[in-house]
């Protein structure tokens, strides 16, 4: 069977192409649209990342800053404890009730005195005058018939 009556289907086909285009060109629109946001928000974060850059750069400088200082300060510490440390060795003569010795100034706020020997009678003891020198003095409660030596240590702390 041959069908002779052809449908005119040019009409269909324009209504169509007619809507296809409408629809590509709303598309068009929102692909455009969306290109704009997004290059939008591009500008803006490519302005915040230069910001934060610059506030990273000026941070850095800070902290070198406060570091070179700290540096600076902590140089100016003590690296030790101990200011002077003084000591020797003083013979007390047979029968004599003390010997003096003389060191420089120190604090005596400050200071730590030692006495120290192998055969110290009882009652020896080391006293510091703050004077224009200060006196080390090993004092012997009574006199004694033999030389002792005593050894001192005068330690100043900082």
């Amino acid at each position: 069977m041959i069908i002779s009556n052809p449908v005119n289907l040019a009409p269909l086909l324009a209504q169509m192409q007619s809507s296809l285009e409408a629809k590509l060109n709303a598309n068009s629109e929102n692909v455009t649209q969306v290109i704009e946001t997004v290059q939008t928000r591009i500008d803006t974060l490519d302005s915040k990342s230069a910001q934060i850059a610059s506030d990273v750069l000026k941070v850095n400088s800070e902290v070198q800053t406060i570091n070179e200082h700290t540096s600076t300060e902590l140089s100016k510490l003590p690296t030790s404890a101990i200011k002077n440390i003084y000591k020797g060795v003083v013979r007390i003569p047979k029968y004599a009730r003390e010997e003096l010795v003389t060191i420089p100034i120190v604090n005596v706020d400050k200071t730590i005195v030692r006495v120290t020997g192998s055969q110290l009678p009882h009652g020896f003891d080391l006293t510091i005058d703050n004077k224009s020198t200060v006196k080390v003095r090993v004092v012997n409660d009574s006199t004694y018939s033999r030389i002792y030596d005593v050894y001192w240590e005068v330690i100043e702390l900082v």
